[in-house]
């Protein structure tokens, strides 16, 4: 499951209008969203948490150029994937 943390502009709900709009190619790309925050200290960090059904599908999308540009249309100023497992 790949946890993702995204520091923002000053956009306040850009983020999620354009996370809205992806929601298509992101379940395309077998990924499921599990979670979306925002930070109490600084509103304009973000944290996704999604489910995955494919890896390898996974992986491409976020290495895809348009991926990025659809961050960057959101405010993202950079950004974090990590991949992990419940180990519980």
């Amino acid at each position: 499951m790949p946890e993702y943390r995204a520091p923002l502009r000053e956009i306040d709900f850009l983020l999620k209008e354009v996370f809205d709009s992806e929601l298509g190619a992101v379940r395309n790309a077998g990924l499921g969203v599990v979670h979306l925050w925002r930070s109490l200290d600084d509103p304009n960090d973000v944290y996704f948490v999604l489910s995955i059904s494919d890896m390898d599908r996974a992986q491409a999308f976020t290495a895809d150029p348009a991926s990025a540009a659809a961050g960057e249309r959101a405010g993202v100023l950079e950004g974090e994937i990590h991949y992990v497992e419940d180990v519980s």
